[in-house]
């Protein structure tokens, strides 16, 4: 199956929430090779350390049935890649520490250098427009002080821009196909 995630020695299924990967506690006892509720009593020991919304989320049983099809009588926890590290610090066995790497690597970070490499395409999109006649003077400047700003900004502020640029890069997408549809035939341009 595409949607499982080979860690140590055995197989995660792929689980997004609010655009991240995310494990359950069953995940983390399962590729930890740890008896169940191992994780659920570490996080129940050290809660007051963990952010709801930031390191984990709750989902209640309805929920989780039909978002993950997951029967959770209690609800469910999905861990983000902070939460999961937090939750596991303790573990510090040669296992724990294989596992940690592999699943960050193999598993939380694959989503994120996705994000990336379309960053980098929306980046060359832009850097494509700058010349663009359907462009105004300002977003010409934004365009300018973008391309500049990219190689200094954290995965986080580049994330941001993204959402902003592919926008905009849709609506000036739309602008010229819209161009060269009336220049094929004849009729007049028009620049905002």
């Amino acid at each position: 199956m595409d949607n499982l995630v080979h860690i140590g020695n055995a197989d995660i299924s792929i689980k997004e929430y609010k655009g991240e990967r995310v494990v359950t506690f069953k995940d983390i006892d399962m590729v930890h090779e740890r008896p169940d509720g191992t994780a659920r009593k570490r996080f129940n020991d050290n809660k007051k350390d963990f952010i709801l919304g930031e390191d984990y989320f709750a989902r209640n049983s309805d929920e989780a049935k039909g978002e993950f099809g997951v029967t959770a009588p209690n609800g469910m926890y999905l861990f983000t890649e902070q939460g999961y590290l937090m939750l596991v610090k303790s573990f510090t066995d040669d296992l724990a520490w294989e596992v940690q790497k592999k699943l960050v690597s193999s598993y939380f970070n694959v989503y994120f250098r996705m994000r990336l490499e379309h960053c980098s395409r929306v980046r060359n999109q832009i850097l494509r427009m700058k010349g663009s006649d359907c462009m105004s003077e300002k977003e010409k400047r934004v365009v300018e002080k973008l391309r500049d700003a990219i190689p200094n900004m954290t995965d986080f502020q580049k994330g941001y821009v993204l959402g902003m640029v592919e926008s905009s890069a849709s609506k000036h997408s739309e602008q010229e196909e819209e161009n060269n549809e009336r220049s094929k035939y004849g009729t007049q341009t028009t620049k905002n």
